[in-house]
């Protein structure tokens, strides 16, 4: 997502931010969001929230041991009213993504409650938090499409908003 901010034809500033302390009441994007970097929500066509487990593979049990499958464990795609039709074309094809609104979790949460039109995905899967949560958890043909229909939200996104701003 990165590579694609850097590379859209936009006058659109990008801000990318890394927050902590989920595990302490979303300390991180509370700091944050009462910071004086954080720009108001006038002013941010749309604040998207990368969370865990994105692109994450289902296990199944077989014989007492876990086996990884080449299928993605359903994750969570939660996003302000405004946003979900875009959220539902741009993930349509994205098995185990079904945008909703309202009950939305961790920082997301947060950005949300300070009144950003947003969306954000998160979710756990079966080795979250353990010792066991490595890259293997994941592959690349698993979050390809998922940063696409993210991106693809993005500039729909823009289209739609950045001219009433």
């Amino acid at each position: 997502l990165a590579r694609w901010a850097a590379q859209h034809d936009s006058e659109t500033s990008f801000l990318f931010v890394g927050t902590s302390g989920h595990e302490l009441d979303y300390m991180g994007a509370h700091v944050f969001a009462d910071s004086e970097k954080v720009p108001a929500p006038a002013e941010v066509i749309t604040w998207l929230h990368l969370g865990a487990s994105i692109g994450t593979r289902l296990w199944e049990e077989s014989g007492g041991e876990w086996l990884p499958l080449a299928t993605a464990n359903p994750g969570n795609l939660v996003g302000s009213p405004e946003i979900l039709p875009i959220l539902e074309r741009a993930f349509s094809e994205v098995p185990g993504y079904a945008p909703r609104s309202g009950d939305s979790k961790g920082e997301l949460r947060v950005v949300l409650e300070n009144g950003y039109r947003a969306f954000g995905l998160y979710g756990g899967h079966l080795w979250f938090h353990t010792p066991g949560d490595v890259a293997g958890c994941t592959e690349p043909a698993l979050l390809e499409p998922i940063a696409r229909a993210c991106a693809n939200a993005l500039g729909t996104a823009e289209k739609q908003f950045a001219s009433s701003m």
